[in-house]
């Protein structure tokens, strides 16, 4: 059974609608998955890293090399309008795409004109290589000196900015073919694609924080009970000072933390190598 094109009478699988949703949401999953350790991760700093600021200055990095990569890398690689062939064996059209992503025009095929995500990589694997920058930092955990979480920090924060770019072209792109194959409104195939990706990502502030908890609570030991804390908490206080529920969690409890977190990012890159497809396969 096959779906006709609106436009050009392109012949397209009636399966195809549904790899593209599927497509969206292994790239919601995968997004779930690598920002449970990253938010994870982030939210311990100041706590396993009090030491000298430590964690506060890796944090620091991160974002100052986020807020770089937003304003000049993703910039750099997408800002020149190209054209991006869907697939040029199959008679798909043509998109001439603006710097920002959005569809110009859409031409007969011309084969060799594959261009809309970072030039040098593509939507897929630019979200692959940003996975991996983001994983320097948590191997850092292990041995957390200013010479390791700084760089660290600021590499991840580097992979950030191509990270959602790639990301939201991708989801983009994808929408401009749903939506020719099921005749529906882009602009509202657009909210609901973006829908169902944040939907299976937010729950990454669930997950993250759930498996800090469950390992940091784990053999806690004796808990005290006492009358110094909310508004009488003064950390200046014998009471408080000797407050074991206030010790640094142990450097074993860090390091399995670190390795789940790390482990996550392993799993992220494979979902996204064999579970999400390239865009040259999403056809019209």
């Amino acid at each position: 059974m096959a779906m006709s094109d609106v436009h050009g009478g392109v012949s397209c699988p009636s399966g195809e609608k549904w790899r593209i949703l599927r497509n969206v949401s292994v790239l919601g999953l995968a997004f779930m998955v690598q920002f449970s350790a990253y938010t994870g991760i982030t939210h311990l700093q100041s706590t396993v890293n009090s030491s000298g600021g430590l964690g506060t200055a890796s944090l620091t990095s991160v974002y100052a090399g986020l807020i770089f990569s937003s304003v000049f890398l993703s910039t750099s690689v997408i800002r020149k309008q190209g054209q991006f062939c869907l697939d040029a064996n199959s008679r798909a059209s043509v998109y001439t795409v603006s710097g920002k992503g959005e569809v110009l025009s859409k031409d007969k095929p011309e084969d060799g004109l594959f261009l809309v995500c970072p030039r040098w990589l593509g939507c897929k694997r630019t979200v692959i290589a940003s996975f991996i920058a983001y994983m320097p930092y948590i191997g850092a955990q292990f041995y957390p000196q200013f010479s390791t979480m700084i760089p660290t920090g600021l590499l991840m924060g580097l992979g950030g900015g191509p990270l959602w770019c790639a990301k939201c072209t991708y989801v983009t792109v994808v929408t401009k073919t749903f939506s020719e194959i099921t005749r529906v409104d882009s602009e509202v195939v657009t909210v609901q694609f973006f829908a169902i990706f944040f939907t299976i990502y937010i729950f990454c502030h669930v997950w993250g924080n759930l498996v800090s908890s469950l390992v940091f609570s784990l053999d806690a030991g004796d808990v005290q009970d006492g009358v110094t804390c909310g508004a009488n908490f003064c950390p200046s206080t014998a009471s408080t000072t000797n407050n074991t529920n206030l010790e640094r969690p142990s450097d074993e409890k860090i390091y399995t933390v670190a390795g789940i977190y790390l482990g996550c990012m392993v799993i992220a890159v494979c979902i996204v190598s064999f579970g999400v497809d390239s865009l040259k396969r999403q056809i019209i």
